[in-house]
């Protein structure tokens, strides 16, 4: 099989620890001022949006997306090792971003909410209830993002 002659995804995965743990994508090693200018510098966010949040979900969509990868190749170190990562990574990002006040993620866009849900961050059902919840009036009364 080629993947086991060229290693992509440990390759891969080695790439993505190692830009996680640069000091210019993370220089105080939480989520909060992750990577502000990594790959949304070129993409026009709003005013209002929050650019490390958007690329801490990048980095957690990655991390997944290459678990889903190594599992479906029986690659079940790697997998095993992005799993573990990724449940070090939902807690980290819940921290940085969850603003308790409001019951919602960084800068209260729709796309920061359901970036936030899919991942699944919010430490609770509650919470994740209070987030969709922020999410459905936002879409429907506030209509304003």
């Amino acid at each position: 099989m080629p993947y086991e002659a060229c290693g992509a995804l440990q390759i891969s995965t080695q790439c993505l620890r190692r830009i996680h743990s640069s000091p210019q994508t993370c220089p105080d090693g939480s989520l909060a001022n992750y990577w502000p200018l990594g790959p949304t510098e070129w993409v026009n966010l709003g005013p209002d949006a929050n650019a490390s949040l958007v690329n801490a979900f990048a980095l957690l969509h990655d991390v997944a997306m290459l678990g889903d990868m190594a599992a479906a190749v029986n690659d079940t170190v790697t997998a095993a090792s992005l799993t573990a990562w990724l449940a070090q990574l939902r807690p980290a990002f819940h921290a940085a971003f969850f603003d308790e006040a409001r019951g919602c993620y960084g800068a209260a866009s729709q796309t920061e909410q359901a970036m936030a849900l899919w991942m699944g961050v919010a430490p609770s059902q509650a919470v994740a209830n209070t987030v969709t919840g922020f999410l459905v009036n936002d879409i429907t009364v506030a209509q304003v993002r």
